[in-house]
């Protein structure tokens, strides 16, 4: 896949191009409701420009960010540079989504998970407590960083006071919160990726991910997991939490897909598209999982070999 990537061929296209993405991953980086999509430029960066481009957009962001201080700057490596290198590079040398979800998640959560320790040996606490509080202290820092900015709102004030409530939720949960967030930021992000690099007459390097589908060997965590929660206590009980929690985002993709196939067949209009994703994910989205899970037996997008071959 390496060779088949473009590169610009005009400096000053590149350069445009290359700024506007700093300019916009920052950017994104310092919103509460964007942060989610600061790695979105770097990956095109990536594929469009090249490897080192994206890398160098990742330490140039680093240092952008490390004016509002040192953890700032850290935080946003841990959260989405160090990551984003990670995926851009599986999806230069055309690994599977599966893979390239799996190694991204995986760093992240590693990173994560080193400095948490850090953390917690320098503030003599456990680890549990340590996330709590490192969780609390993201959130307000996130909130200070919109308030000097001149973002003032009711939101704002409401997540400042649900910040230790959330760190002691966080303090149990954070495996699966970390694997959650990781792989929901990794699929909103190529998500929308497809549709800028479609834009620009490019193809998307996982394809159409409407068809996509989960193993059906994973449906056995749905069982263990359950089995953990309903029967289990104790850590028993939070292993089995977190492993649903995560599964759940999984089959949540799956179900999206699946929307997305009869979406395309049944020729949905963009805006028609947007709102019913919107729906999906603000209302219905336990239904979505159901979806998803269910696939494995319903076979709703018809693409078992069985079925292909009567068809």
């Amino acid at each position: 896949m390496e060779g088949n990537i473009p590169v610009a061929s005009s400096g000053r296209k590149m350069l445009a191009i290359y700024l506007a993405s700093v300019g916009l991953s920052f950017l994104a980086f310092h919103s509460i409701l964007l942060s989610i999509l600061t790695p979105l430029p770097q990956f095109f960066v990536s594929l469009r420009l090249g490897r080192w481009a994206g890398v160098s957009l990742v330490l140039l962001c680093a240092l952008l960010t490390g004016i509002s201080g040192f953890q700032v700057s850290m935080a946003y490596l841990m959260q989405f540079g160090v990551p984003a290198i990670v995926f851009s590079e599986a999806m230069r040398r055309g690994f599977s989504v599966e893979k390239s979800f799996l190694y991204s998640t995986l760093v992240l959560m590693l990173v994560a998970v080193f400095a948490i320790g850090f953390y917690a040996s320098t503030q003599e606490l456990g680890m549990s407590e340590a996330v709590g509080r490192f969780v609390e202290s993201v959130i307000i820092e996130s909130v200070d960083l919109n308030e000097k900015a001149g973002v003032k709102s009711e939101p704002l004030a409401e997540f400042r006071k649900a910040a230790p409530e959330i760190g002691r939720i966080a303090s149990g949960l954070y495996p699966a919160m970390l694997a959650s967030a990781a792989l929901i930021m990794l699929w909103l992000n190529t998500m929308l990726l497809g549709r800028v690099l479609s834009q620009h007459g490019l193809d998307s390097p996982f394809g159409d991910l409407s068809s996509w589908k989960v193993s059906e060997h994973l449906v056995w965590g749905v069982v263990l997991g359950g089995l953990a929660v309903f029967a289990g206590a104790g850590t028993m009980k939070l292993v089995g939490i977190n492993i649903l929690v995560v599964l759940s985002v999984i089959y949540f993709f799956q179900g999206m897909a699946i929307l997305s196939f009869y979406f395309r067949r049944r020729g949905f209009s963009p805006f028609l598209k947007g709102a019913a994703y919107l729906v999906a994910v603000r209302y219905v989205s336990l239904v979505v999982v159901a979806i998803g899970l269910f696939d494995m037996w319903a076979d709703f997008r018809k693409l078992s070999p069985k079925e292909e071959e009567g068809a």
